[in-house]
């Protein structure tokens, strides 16, 4: 394989074409629209604060940065996939800092690039599209700080775990694993830096403002986390989580990252990093979880690693493996298929993964949750268009999770839209509701405690099965005001 041209070029081509992979599709097949969670950043991002129930505010923000286009789902779809392009540019920078070549380079990144779960990552707007990009920024400065012997990376190393805290706050596993080792081994050296403390009062002063939002709230986030892992995840045996983490990379990726392990270990000096990325697999691996992204950033250090223990005759062979496998499961992650042949596509491969509790389709649930909001907002706003001039100007709409409420508002709700699903329950219900709408028998027999008159209005399709339809009730002349007993309605999940 001649490639006669600098390193440089190569990364910034290989970056651009991942961000044409992901992009261009999303952006241009309309059987996928907006995704169930993009909603809910995009109400976040309406009523900013310096936290939320489940997650930290810096994604929130950043969006935040693009009010005037967010209700344009260009943004949604151009944010992510760039910073997939800027994930693939520094893992090449990362090859080429450990010494490797342009068929190195070329190898980690086709391998990352081919991941399914990176697709699926950088294909909607969240914080876990941040997270790998920051993972490789905060592991570039550690092997700058043992290379340069520089003590004033660290205040560089203070953001970034900062910002990746404020990010997600789950990324402390990533923080402490990485960082430990890289301090202890100069314990002497790194208590006696004046950078060092610099750059532990910078993450202090980036993290503070969220630990006092989560002390003024009673730490619901932990409340949040611990409710999360019961009723919402799957647990998943230590087998078949291998199994999903060698599937979720690209099975055709597992020689590589094994190798990257090896290569680790080999290394006298970035051995250290060998047992943290080890911990983190270990640990994520008996832990029970069925979602293969949660460890999904270590992926990409080994897929350098990687690169440099492989001889060159091995690295075309396996590029070329890993580029046939990638193409076969593009359509499973990259929105290149409409439904309907997607569901046939991917029971032929078998790929339609259960990720969370209840969440079941005929499509992996990147995609289901892509579809049918907007008809489920209009079918909405046309029951409420029936009603009477006061119940429309008295009125609020009940939803048992965010997806449903955010969509309403997205569409472009008038009323006001409560819920007791995660912020929302933060977010409160108004002193005095009139009307309510509710779905759902189970919810109008809840609400009637609450309420003197019920009446159905009418009925709206289910979203992934439009042959099954659910009543829609309207509850008027309340009891007690709803914010009086709103404890009831808090759904931490």
């Amino acid at each position: 394989m001649n490639l006669n041209f600098s390193t440089t070029k190569l990364q910034i081509a290989l970056s651009f074409g991942y961000f044409l992979l992901i992009f261009l599709p999303s952006l241009l097949n309309s059987s996928y629209g907006v995704f169930v969670d993009e909603f809910y950043y995009l109400e976040c991002s309406n009523r900013l604060d310096y936290g939320y129930v489940d997650h930290p505010p810096f994604s929130v923000f950043f969006l935040s940065l693009f009010s005037l286009f967010k209700s344009n789902i260009f943004v949604l779809r151009f944010i992510p996939p760039f910073l997939g392009a800027a994930s693939v540019f520094l893992i090449g920078s990362l090859v080429k800092k450990l010494g490797g070549n342009k068929i190195g380079i070329l190898l980690a990144s086709i391998g990352f690039m081919s991941a399914p779960v990176f697709q699926v990552l950088f294909g909607f707007y969240s914080m876990n599209s941040f997270e790998t990009l920051f993972i490789l920024i905060l592991f570039l400065l550690l092997v700058e700080l043992k290379n340069s012997q520089n003590d004033r990376i660290w205040i560089f190393i203070g953001m970034i775990v900062g910002i990746l805290f404020m990010n997600k706050h789950t990324s402390i596993l990533y923080s402490v694993s990485l960082l430990v080792p890289v301090f202890a081994m100069n314990f002497k050296r790194n208590v006696r830096s004046i950078w060092f403390w610099v750059g532990l009062v910078f993450s202090i002063v980036i993290v503070f403002p969220n630990l006092y939002w989560q002390w003024k709230n009673h730490f619901v986030s932990i409340e949040f986390y611990k409710l999360a892992t019961i009723y919402k995840n799957i647990h998943t045996v230590f087998y078949k989580s291998l199994l999903n983490q060698i599937l979720s990379q690209n099975p055709a990726t597992f020689p590589l990252w094994l190798a990257g392990f090896y290569a680790l270990w080999k290394n006298s000096v970035q051995r250290h990093f060998f047992y943290s990325l080890l911990f983190l697999f270990l640990l994520f691996i008996f832990s029970g979880s069925s979602r293969p992204d949660r460890i999904a950033s270590i992926y990409p250090i080994l897929f350098a690693f990687g690169s440099l223990a492989l001889y060159e005759k091995w690295k075309k062979i396996l590029l070329s493996i890993i580029f046939l496998f990638g193409l076969v499961l593009l359509p499973i992650t990259v929105p290149i298929l409409p439904p309907e042949k997607l569901a046939v596509y991917s029971k032929f491969l078998g790929v339609v993964p259960e990720i969370e509790k209840g969440k079941q389709s005929p499509l992996p649930q990147w995609f289901a949750d892509r579809i049918g909001w907007e008809e489920f907002a209009k079918n909405m706003f046309f029951i409420i268009e029936k009603l009477s001039g006061y119940d429309k100007e008295n009125l609020a709409i009940y939803t048992n999770y965010y997806g449903e409420a955010g969509a309403l508002k997205y569409f472009g709700a008038k009323n006001s839209i409560i819920s007791g699903h995660n912020q929302y329950y933060l977010w409160g219900a108004p002193e005095k509701i009139e009307s309510l709408i509710v779905f759902g028998e189970e919810n109008r027999k809840r609400f009637l405690e609450y309420y003197s008159q019920s009446e159905k209005i009418g009925d709206i399709p289910d979203r992934r099965n439009t042959s099954s339809k659910e009543p829609v009730f309207i509850l008027r002349k309340p009891k007690i005001p709803l914010k009086k007993v709103w404890t009831e309605f808090k759904n931490f999940i």
